[in-house]
């Protein structure tokens, strides 16, 4: 009586999963860590720029689709911005962080409002 376990190879979308799983793992959970972060400190009355351009040049990171749908709607704030379909956390994450320096700074003139300095 033969006792051996035959297995079989995972298919390669099981593969690819697990590896994509592995590889980006510490940039999910740095970006829900973002996300929860973002939530305690009700950011979304972050307002935009008059001056901000959704383009290439100052989004890089932002798809073609995502760019598009943001220069259509021109959202004001970043509640707005998270009103649009097809925008995602991420998306909106990166907006953030571009509009208050982290990405590239405000233009001189630009005031960047949030809720702290809205009650002023």
């Amino acid at each position: 009586e033969d006792d051996s376990v035959s297995y079989e190879p995972a298919p390669d979308f099981a593969r690819d999963t697990v590896l994509a799983e592995s590889k980006y793992s510490s940039l999910i959970e740095r970006q829900k860590r973002e996300v929860d972060a973002w939530e305690q400190r009700d950011l979304r009355f972050v307002r935009f720029p008059p001056s901000l351009k959704y383009t290439h040049e100052e989004l890089p990171t932002l798809s073609n689709e995502e760019l598009e749908k943001l220069r259509k709607a021109r959202p004001a704030s970043l509640a707005d911005a998270m009103e649009i379909q097809g925008i995602t956390p991420a998306t909106v994450i990166q907006l953030y962080r571009h509009i208050t320096g982290r990405g590239i700074a405000p233009r001189k003139g630009d005031e960047v409002i949030t809720q702290s300095t809205k009650n002023k």
